[in-house]
């Protein structure tokens, strides 16, 4: 969480584009709040819902959370080692596509919401 919270503030200031922060903050909640949930109840001595073992869960959450759900891949032992090795070039691939389109998009929609006063 706190990788992800550095790469906004980052991009924020690399990008200076308030519409970058939104939009990776969006994200950013979109990851942090089912994590939130799922440490509370790991804590409260409830099993996780969540297994590394079960592959649907893993692909998963490579799609949702690309990166961060690295080593959750290369800890199960349902996978072969190609297939990690394949699993982790195409999900650092698309995140860093992911990254460098929102923060070109931020700056385009924040310059379209200044010259359109209805959109403000």
């Amino acid at each position: 969480m706190l990788a992800m919270v550095i790469g906004v503030v980052a991009s924020g200031l690399a990008f200076r584009s308030l519409m970058t922060c939104v939009l990776l903050g969006v994200v950013y909640l979109a990851i942090l709040i089912p994590a939130a949930i799922d440490a509370y109840q790991v804590a409260s001595g409830r099993q996780s819902r969540f297994s590394g073992e079960a592959v649907w869960y893993v692909i998963g959450m490579l799609l949702v959370v690309g990166p961060f759900a690295l080593p959750l891949l290369w800890q199960s032992r349902r996978f072969s080692r190609t297939a990690k090795i394949a699993w982790t070039i195409a999900v650092v691939l698309v995140a860093l596509v992911c990254i460098v389109t929102m923060a070109a998009l931020g700056p385009v929609i924040e310059q379209i919401l200044q010259q359109d006063p209805t959109l403000r």
